[in-house]
């Protein structure tokens, strides 16, 4: 049996609300046999990973940009340094509207990003992603996420994979997008 994985990203900056949310839905997956994709930052990585770990013995992939990287509140131990491949440039190039003015150090986390979705061999996709982060509409009525959480989620939706952000939604708004994407089985 092949595991099945899920994508938990988002904002540092999160309310009490949206900790819990995340914790649920992490624990939930876990408890369903699922691996949480996360990136050991504070304020969403952070719940879901914690979440993760208190519904599963399953270890966790935490994808780290560089030896030493300070994040959230997570045991150390678990992460994933990631090498960098030549593949993930690629996909930030064609994700990234800026590709080109990111840093070093901004490159390495969104090239995390990548990992987040696809797994350490980038063949590996997570079934869903779930994200926590700020939004906006586009002329499309199409929902666009902010910040970096924008490369892990532009990726998600450029490969079908279906995306949740909790971000301003309610629990039955959070509920019915699960049921829009596995019926009455949530996470089975």
């Amino acid at each position: 049996m092949s595991n099945k994985y899920f994508t938990l990203v988002g904002s540092r900056n999160i309310s009490e609300k949206e900790y819990l949310t995340l914790f649920g839905i992490a624990k939930y997956f876990a408890q369903h046999g699922y691996i949480i994709r996360s990136g050991k930052a504070n304020g969403a990585d952070t719940a879901g990973e914690l979440g993760f770990r208190e519904g599963t013995y399953l270890k966790p992939e935490i994808y780290i940009p560089w030896k030493n990287f300070k994040g959230g509140s997570v045991l150390i131990g678990d992460e994933i340094v990631l090498p960098m491949p030549e593949e993930t440039l690629e996909y930030v190039k064609k994700i990234h509207p800026a590709f080109d003015r990111l840093s070093q150090g901004a490159l390495k986390l969104h090239q995390r990003n990548i990992h987040q979705v696809l797994g350490l061999d980038l063949n590996t996709p997570s079934e869903i992603l779930i994200a926590c982060a700020d939004f906006n509409f586009d002329q499309y009525g199409v929902e666009r996420v902010k910040g970096g959480t924008a490369t892990a989620w532009n990726l998600a939706k450029s490969l079908h994979i279906p995306c949740i952000n909790i971000r301003d939604r309610s629990k039955e708004e959070i509920l019915t997008e699960f049921k829009k994407i596995y019926g009455g089985d949530i996470g089975k």
